[in-house]
């Protein structure tokens, strides 16, 4: 790959605090292909990948098409509104997406990790909690094959691998835990 060895860093004229690469106010660091286009940029806080409002880095094909960007805050892979980590192929096309919440793949209202076999066409999801596959109203991880079919599911509860008999047992009696009230009797 051809990159030029050519870095740029930014921070209103001190590209350095001390040793460390800070910029507040875009960012810090800039590195080009030898054409010119943008291979990757990257806003740091006090050596930190770190950006509130947008990508901390992104980075960039030879032909100036997004490869992937991803939102940190404090050096952690973070989001709330979205995927905080996403790749692209061939011009732009979705490969990679991936939910985070401070570090930990986390996502609570659908699956936190998607692969894609491009054009939309989906590879693989999985469901996990606090960095944790997990996952209990079905499958915590699902594959497929490029015409749509399933191709594995796998139970998790916790990030313990299990049968789907045993997922089924084990959340019936995590619902009726949560569902037992003091003044009824419950046998089993």
């Amino acid at each position: 790959m051809n990159i030029r060895v050519e870095e740029k860093y930014h921070s209103n004229g001190t590209p350095l605090i001390g040793d460390k690469i800070h910029c507040e106010d875009g960012p810090a660091i800039e590195r080009f292909y030898w054409n010119g286009n943008m291979d990757m940029v990257m806003w740091k806080q006090n050596d930190l990948r770190h950006r509130t409002d947008g990508p901390a880095y992104e980075s960039f094909g030879a032909d100036g098409q997004i490869s992937a960007h991803q939102w940190f805050i404090h050096d952690e892979c973070h989001r709330d509104d979205g995927p905080a980590y996403e790749e692209f192929i061939d011009g732009g096309i979705l490969y990679r997406r991936e939910w985070y919440h401070r570090g930990k793949r986390h996502r609570e209202d659908g699956p936190a990790k998607e692969l894609y076999y491009g054009k939309g066409v989906l590879k693989y999801r999985g469901w996990y909690m606090h960095n944790k596959c997990h996952r209990i109203d079905g499958p915590a991880e699902e594959s497929f094959y490029e015409n749509g079919r399933i191709r594995k599911i796998d139970y998790y509860l916790d990030g313990i691998k299990l049968t789907e008999f045993e997922h089924r047992r084990r959340v019936s009696l995590l619902k009726l835990s949560i569902n037992f009230s003091p003044k009824r009797e419950v046998f089993l």
